[in-house]
């Protein structure tokens, strides 16, 4: 424990959450300078220095100030990873937002057992954890070197909507949109469907007929 009491460790481990909660608005604004593939490296980076100094420093303002850091580092990455799952899947968001919640889980599961590294010393685990940190930034930073990939709907779509009024995508909407004409059969009625009976198939008699004005036979 460093020497803490458990207040300062309940208020150590409530000052993460707390700064991505307060930092988290802020980064939208970081987004749009940076954009997010920018963003993701310098969060990852930051994370990383403030892991280290946690780890050799062994102070409790040192403790509370890289706790803050690290939860303001997170909360940039983490909504920049967001942001990049929705532009390189834009039509597959659920299934690939799935996937990354699922590596999240899996890493907190794994930093569970990367603690006990705290036995062969205080640094050991933090110095540990800053390496794979470093580690996902060198990896992000030649991933984002080409531009990011985009679905086949997306890019069609700029190419569909410039040619809206042009007179062949003009034609074909029109043809496409036209219902099949009804062919009449030698009587000038509709041919009859198959199945279908004398009652079921008869012309609707005139209004006339009704009030028993007589019809004349051509009308049936």
């Amino acid at each position: 424990t460093a020497g803490l009491v458990e207040w300062q460790i309940g208020l150590l481990f409530a000052l993460f959450p707390f700064a991505s909660f307060i930092m988290s608005p802020a980064c939208g604004m970081f987004l749009k300078r940076l954009g997010p593939e920018k963003s993701q490296i310098v969060g990852l980076l930051v994370c990383t220095a403030a892991t280290v100094v946690f780890g050799l420093w062994e102070q409790i303002w040192v403790f509370y100030l890289m706790r803050a850091v690290q939860g303001a580092a997170v909360a940039l990455y983490a909504e920049s990873m967001y942001v990049l799952v929705a532009r390189m899947y834009p039509d597959d968001v659920p299934y690939r937002v799935g996937l990354t919640e699922t590596s999240i889980g899996l890493g907190c599961s794994l930093g569970r057992v990367i603690g006990e590294l705290y036995s062969f010393g205080f640094a050991v685990p933090f110095l540990f954890i800053s390496g794979i940190l470093l580690f996902a930034a060198l990896i992000s930073a030649l991933a984002f070197r080409k531009p990011l990939p985009t679905s086949t709907a997306r890019a069609v779509a700029p190419a569909l909507t410039a040619n809206a009024g042009s007179p062949q995508q003009t034609a074909v909407t029109s043809t496409a949109v036209q219902p099949p004409a009804q062919t009449k059969a030698s009587n000038g009625h509709a041919p009859r469907p198959p199945g279908a009976t004398d009652a079921e198939t008869a012309p609707v008699r005139p209004e006339a007929e009704y009030l028993g004005v007589p019809v004349s036979s051509k009308d049936g």
